[in-house]
């Protein structure tokens, strides 16, 4: 496990902190984005993520190995 000076969230690496998700890491303490309510969906339809980057000033974009998208879903049968 790799030992980092600085405590959790006192650096931020990517997107400045301005994300409405991103990564819980020593980096950054970004919380997952939740719905709430929670999004429901009928037999057969789909959800489709994208992500949008937009950088200005002395940013760069990030990397495709950078890029990281985690869902949590919870799937019952519909009554």
């Amino acid at each position: 496990m790799a030992r980092f000076l600085d405590p959790p969230g006192a650096v931020n690496m990517i997107a400045e902190g301005y994300a409405i998700g991103g990564n819980y890491t020593q980096c950054d303490l970004k919380q997952p984005h939740m719905f709430d309510p929670a999004i429901t969906f009928n037999e057969g339809e789909e959800l489709s993520v994208a992500w949008h980057v937009i950088y200005e000033g002395a940013g760069s974009p990030i990397t495709e190995e950078l890029q990281e998208v985690g869902l949590i879903l919870r799937i019952s049968p519909m009554a």
